[in-house]
């Protein structure tokens, strides 16, 4: 029965990203009596391969709850966060975040967009916005300027990478633009 639930109308596919009991994963086997799952994540940054191969009984469906990421379209949210110094000019370098990932994730946010109107309909939610945004908070070392910016399921290390060498390269022509240094004691 657990099967029948799993690569129903609304379960599991072979080349899913899911999350069940807390492990992530692509889908890479769906048996009769349990699931395959190729881990991401845990020890390993940003979502890549462990190598793992992870196996679930099919009664998990009954058990716990599960997230599928491959529902509906394969974007998720990833937050980067960078502290500026507090006489940096955080102003240009929240503007410098949002340009540079607007350009990181345009293709992401087109697509996208073709899917949200369909998923907003099906599931009577409204996405809001899917282009960039930086959040600024005061930390305690300097402003915090957390980036939040859709990527693809699979593409989210090669797009933080590549974010995060656009933003330093930026902020390297800014004179007006310092990162913060976590406070460190002087040695006794």
């Amino acid at each position: 029965v657990g099967w029948l639930l799993i690569v129903g109308r609304f379960g599991i596919s072979v080349g899913d990203r899911v999350e069940i009991n807390q492990v992530k994963g692509d889908v890479i086997d769906i048996g009769l009596l349990r699931i395959a799952v190729l881990e991401v994540g845990n020890w390993v940054g940003a979502e890549q391969s462990t190598g793992r191969v992870v196996f679930f009984p099919n009664s998990f469906i009954f058990k716990s709850h599960y997230f599928n990421y491959s529902t509906g379209n394969s974007f998720i949210w990833d937050e980067i966060r960078f502290t500026v110094t507090y006489e940096s000019d955080w102003k240009r370098a929240r503007e410098i975040l949002e340009e540079v990932a607007t350009r990181a994730s345009q293709a992401f946010v087109d697509a996208a967009r073709t899917s949200q109107s369909q998923l907003e309909r099906q599931y009577h939610i409204n996405l809001g916005t899917l282009t960039p945004y930086v959040y600024v908070s005061i930390a305690s070392s300097g402003v915090d300027l957390v980036l939040r910016y859709l990527t693809g399921i699979r593409k989210r290390r090669s797009t933080q990478d590549q974010i995060c060498q656009e933003i330093l390269k930026a902020f390297g022509t800014e004179p007006g633009i310092e990162l913060s240094a976590p406070a460190r004691r002087p040695a006794a």
